[in-house]
C-alpha cells in the first residue's frame, strides 16, 4: 500500500468524483514505483461503483494522463489483470503530457515478476524508441509460438 501515492491522488484537482474515487483505490493498491494490478472485480467491490462504471473511468483517468493502463499476459497466452500506474502531480500528471512508462514484465502463474519498472522512452539519435510496441510485438510472437505448440 503506498499511502504517499494516495496523498498525491488526494491533492490532484479531478472533478469527476467517480473518477478521483477509482484512481484512489487503484492508488492503495501500488507499490514504491506507484504501480499496481487491483482487479476491476476488486476496485468494484471497494468503491461499490459498478464494473461497467470502473472500466470508463479507467479510460477516462487513462486518456486525462492520470493512469496509465498496461496489457498483461500469463505463460500460456490468457490475459490476467491489468499493471496500472498511477500518475499524480509529483510525477507529471498534468493533462497533455506524455507520461506512459512501458513496463518490461515477465509472467509466471498467478504472480508477476517486474524485470524493470523503470524503463521509459529513450532519444537516440534524435529517434524515440517506443518500447510499447517492442513489447507488443514479443507478445505477438510468444503467441504464435504457444499457438504452434498446441496445434
Amino acid at each position: 500500500m503506498s499511502y504517499r501515492a494516495m496523498d498525491e491522488v488526494y491533492e490532484l484537482d479531478i472533478s469527476d468524483g467517480y473518477a478521483k474515487f477509482v484512481l484512489l483505490t487503484i492508488a492503495k493498491h501500488v507499490d514504491d514505483n506507484h504501480q499496481g494490478w487491483p482487479s476491476a472485480d476488486r476496485i468494484s467491490k471497494l468503491t461499490g461503483i459498478s464494473r461497467t462504471t470502473v472500466f470508463k473511468k479507467i479510460k477516462w483517468l487513462g486518456e486525462n494522463g492520470y493512469l496509465g493502463k498496461d496489457r498483461r499476459w500469463t505463460q500460456d497466452g490468457r490475459p490476467t489483470s491489468n499493471l496500472y500506474t498511477v500518475f499524480s502531480s509529483a510525477r507529471g500528471g498534468r493533462k497533455g503530457c506524455a507520461r506512459r512508462t512501458p513496463v518490461v514484465r515477465e509472467t509466471h502463474s498467478n504472480r508477476s515478476v517486474n524485470i524493470s519498472s523503470n524503463i521509459s522512452s529513450e532519444k537516440h539519435e534524435d529517434k524515440l524508441i517506443d518500447w510499447s510496441e517492442l513489447g507488443r510485438e514479443v507478445i505477438k510472437k510468444e503467441r504464435e509460438r504457444w499457438t504452434t505448440k498446441v496445434e
